[in-house]
């Protein structure tokens, strides 16, 4: 088998917890876009999104049969050495078609449903984490309002295989909360604010939410909390305004809400 193939995912079957292989493209998953606002519409826990897309240049470490039900299985996301730095889980998996290429890789393509479909403009993010995860806040601002829903989708995932860079907490006298500073210049959607709630607590790249009730786990996540910062805390939101002017009212006020009901002191400037 060739080993100049650039192994950028992993195709896993989650429920043997086994590695079916490597491969290099994928097309076809990341094909989906929902709007922050769509998670104020109540979505039964059996809808489910079905999904084919096909894995280009897979190198296999087990076998795999056309028509084969794999069950639950996951498409990962590969860092520059190899390490798994993101997971996209997939059930009623099933191999449709298995094409060997002339270069003794395999294309395989493979159904499956998921219960939220990948953002289409994740899988540019992907390639820059890979390499060189954001060291500096604001890096989404570079995405167009309306296109960050991505930037949070990898945040959300790249977190849950990698330590927390936690933010920066800033002290004032006499006060016993932490303080945290939110970045509001280019809150400019809702999916911006998450996006700057996440590096306000989390630091660069930071996740803190992105719907309603994720932002709830992350205030309550309790202790040692995952998610960092429980609350309560101080948030400074600088150049609130900004949000006030452009952000959906309920979205914004969902948000808002959340916060004071976890106990989150919320200081406007």
């Amino acid at each position: 088998m060739p080993s100049d193939i650039p192994a950028r995912f992993a195709f896993v079957d989650d429920d043997r917890e086994l590695r079916l292989g490597v491969f290099e493209t994928v097309t076809g998953l990341f094909a989906g876009h929902t709007a922050a606002e769509a998670y104020f519409e109540f979505v039964a826990a059996s809808d489910w999104f079905p999904v084919e897309f096909t894995v280009g240049g897979l190198r296999p470490e087990q076998p795999l049969v056309p028509g084969e039900e794999i069950g639950w299985c996951a498409v990962e996301i590969l860092s520059d050495v190899g390490e798994s730095i993101g997971h996209y889980a997939i059930g009623a998996t099933e191999v449709e078609r298995l094409r060997r290429r002339a270069d003794g890789a395999f294309d395989v393509t493979v159904t499956g449903q998921m219960t939220k479909p990948p953002e289409r403009g994740v899988e540019p993010l992907w390639d820059r984490w890979r390499t060189d995860p954001p060291e500096t806040v604001n890096t989404w601002a570079e995405l167009p309002a309306g296109q960050r829903e991505a930037w949070l989708e990898v945040a959300s995932k790249y977190r849950w295989r990698n330590p927390l860079r936690r933010g920066t907490r800033h002290a004032r006298h006499g006060e016993e909360l932490p303080v945290l500073i939110l970045d509001g210049r280019y809150a400019t959607d809702l999916a911006s604010v998450y996006c700057a709630l996440g590096e306000a607590v989390n630091g660069p790249g930071g996740y803190y939410g992105s719907n309603p009730y994720a932002l709830r786990d992350c205030l309550h996540g309790g202790e040692p909390n995952y998610f960092g910062l429980p609350a309560p805390f101080i948030l400074v939101w600088q150049a609130y305004e900004v949000a006030l002017q452009h952000v959906d009212e309920i979205g914004l006020g969902a948000v808002l809400g959340m916060l004071a009901e976890s106990g989150v002191r919320l200081e406007k400037q």
